[in-house]
């Protein structure tokens, strides 16, 4: 909406206070970890994930297969061409 010159009247101070009022927040960035889970189970130096195989599924000539860590849930895939 637009403001007159006259900014002391009221109906122009509604508008600057709701136009202060729905300014966007900053936006918050969550800080990276420091720990390295992809080496290492829950980041910690030394522990290794111990995986489960969940699934082997067939497509064509390639074999997908699934693997689970029983402590951490971390989920990693691998895939085989088969001659």
């Amino acid at each position: 909406m637009r403001i007159k010159k006259d900014k002391s009247s009221y109906h122009s101070s509604a508008i600057i206070r709701r136009d202060y009022r729905h300014d966007p927040d900053p936006v918050v960035r969550k800080s990276k970890s420091k720990k390295d889970t992809r080496k290492w189970c829950r980041g910690k130096v030394g522990v290794k994930h111990s995986y489960i195989l969940n699934a082997e599924n067939k497509f064509y000539i390639f074999i997908w297969k699934e693997y689970t860590c029983e402590n951490c849930g971390k989920r990693e895939y691998s895939s085989k061409k088969v001659s």
